[in-house]
């Protein structure tokens, strides 16, 4: 009960501190939620509600509320040495497949990447990153096997 009595007290204040918020509406899953103006709180709760609105873009904690309108996909060469992925912007990160027909064992990771510190590859294996550029991913391995890259 005391923890309820706290919350309560706390929005209360909040409803106070600030009873004319100038609001927009974000559509967030199909749910429409307000987004609180910015410069509307001082003081600590003001860090509740940041510059910018809690779900808009200029918040440094923003989360997007909607997925991209395209899906990602490419097939790129396995050479000898690391080889960074082609660039390509991302926001839900990326699946790298390694071919079936691949001869041999790709190994992925950082620039730094080798078979002795790379995540290994077996033809037909998956592995999946939350990356927001392809580019981030190195790949190496034996001489013109591929893999397969999608995301979004």
């Amino acid at each position: 009960m005391k923890k309820l009595l706290c919350c309560a007290a706390f929005f209360m204040a909040l409803a106070v501190a600030s009873p004319t918020w100038a609001t927009d509406t974000a559509l967030i899953n199909g749910i429409n939620m307000p987004v609180v103006a910015p410069g509307n709180f001082v003081g600590p709760v003001a860090a509740y509600f940041p510059a910018g609105g809690l779900f808009s873009p200029t918040n440094p904690g923003y989360i997007s509320t909607g997925n991209p309108a395209t899906i990602y996909s490419a097939q790129q060469t396995v050479t000898a040495s690391a080889v960074a992925l082609a660039a390509q912007a991302l926001v839900n990160g990326i699946i790298i497949t390694a071919a079936t027909t691949n001869t041999g064992t790709t190994y992925v990771g950082s620039a730094t990447v080798t078979a002795g510190n790379g995540y290994a590859l077996i033809p037909g294996q998956s592995v999946s990153y939350g990356v927001s550029n392809t580019n981030a991913v190195y790949i190496i391995g034996t001489a013109s096997d591929k893999v397969y890259v999608t995301g979004n």
